[in-house]
């Protein structure tokens, strides 16, 4: 019986979360705007690390196609990828985006943008492999 109820729990806790989160990135996407808060925050950090002459990378990582269709409209993610790619170009910083990596299957994701554990590890060699080592070559 235990079994059986940690099971049902587990699934139901499933569709609340997906639900959840699904309704929460429909309102958090479509309120995304290069002018507010959001591009405040990358405004500030670039500028922090410009003046204290620290060196900063701007990683984009990987989504599900789940996440993609979340997006109230598709030009959605055009809009926040041509601000990071701005903002990157404006302040010579380096950009690596993986946000449609294709080797990043949905059996390595959380929920439809934050990767699991397995994802985590899989994301953290490709890092390694293609930004940090070449860097300290």
């Amino acid at each position: 019986m235990t079994a059986v109820l940690a099971h049902y729990c587990m699934y139901y806790f499933k569709i609340l979360k997906s639900f959840h989160y699904f309704c929460w990135t429909k309102n958090y996407l479509k309120e995304f705007n290069p002018q507010g808060k959001q591009g405040q925050y990358l405004r500030t950090l670039l500028k922090k690390a410009q003046e204290s002459n620290q060196h900063l990378v701007l990683i984009i990582s990987p989504v599900t196609s789940d996440y993609l269709k979340a997006l109230p409209s598709p030009a959605d993610i055009n809009i926040f990828l041509d601000f990071v790619c701005e903002s990157a170009n404006q302040n010579e910083v380096p950009l690596f985006n993986y946000y449609q990596a294709t080797d990043f299957g949905p059996e390595l994701f959380f929920d439809p943008h934050h990767l699991n554990w397995n994802g985590t590890q899989k994301f953290s060699k490709l890092v390694a492999d293609e930004i940090l080592r070449p860097a300290l070559e």
